[in-house]
């Protein structure tokens, strides 16, 4: 329902563009909701006459559906310990990972001991990345999200 309603937002935003001359061209900025989700949308873009009609698909990193935030170092502990069971994922690394490997494909906040922070886009919900030379940690309230995001870790050890 929310790319119905963004769809509708930009058809009443966009001014039509009844032809353009050769070498110019017309930008608009769109953003989606995926609803912290991991879920690839396609956007279909046509003219009135529907004569060229182009399917555009639309798949954002996990790494980038999530945004840095700052936690003192008490409160990511706390939170850490909070985000047990099943919202917690862990795996071993068949090699280091890099700190600016990880804020590369990550999205978050470095801090000074070897976490990482960062929340959902849409929901807010909190993740605690723990990373050390041979072990990834990672605890968040959507534990689906948690899993993806430790997968994407294992994926840059491996690169």
């Amino acid at each position: 329902m929310v790319l119905g309603f963004m769809a509708m937002t930009f058809a009443q935003r966009c001014e039509k563009v009844s032809s353009l001359d050769a070498g110019k061209s017309c930008s608009l900025d769109v953003y989606i909701d995926l609803n912290d989700s991991l879920r690839r949308v396609e956007w279909t873009l046509s003219n009135e006459t529907n004569e060229s009609e182009r399917t555009v698909p639309i798949e954002v990193p996990v790494g980038e559906q999530v945004q840095p935030i700052r936690l003192a170092d008490e409160e990511v502990e706390k939170e850490r310990h909070r985000m047990g069971g099943l919202n917690r994922h862990s795996a071993s690394l068949n090699a280091a990972v890099p700190s600016d490997a990880v804020l590369s494909a990550i999205n978050a906040h470095q801090m000074q001991n070897g976490y990482f922070t960062c929340q959902t886009r849409s929901r807010k919900d909190l993740v605690v990345i723990r990373l050390s030379s041979d072990n990834v940690e990672v605890s968040s309230d959507n534990a689906v999200f948690g899993k993806m995001l430790m997968t994407r870790v294992q994926g840059i050890a491996q690169e």
